[in-house]
């Protein structure tokens, strides 16, 4: 008798970000467009890229912002 474990994926917590319905037909067609298996995974293609192009100040910069954005999310 085999025993299946338990192996449950957890999902990653999920958000809505507020934009114009001109852009969110803009961005669901670019990700379907370049074969991407979600408007998630295009959206951190493209911000990795343009963390790319930052000087070290930008990057330090959006570092801290972002360090703040998380914070007040786990309170």
């Amino acid at each position: 008798m085999k025993v299946k474990a338990n192996t449950k994926k957890s999902k990653p917590k999920t958000t809505t970000i507020r934009c114009s319905v001109e852009t969110a037909d803009m961005v669901n067609a670019l990700s379907a467009v370049l074969n991407f298996k979600s408007v998630d995974e295009m959206l951190e293609h493209t911000i990795n890229s343009t963390l790319e192009g930052l000087t070290n100040e930008e990057r330090a910069e959006y570092r801290t912002v972002k360090k703040i954005y998380t914070s007040r999310r786990s309170k």
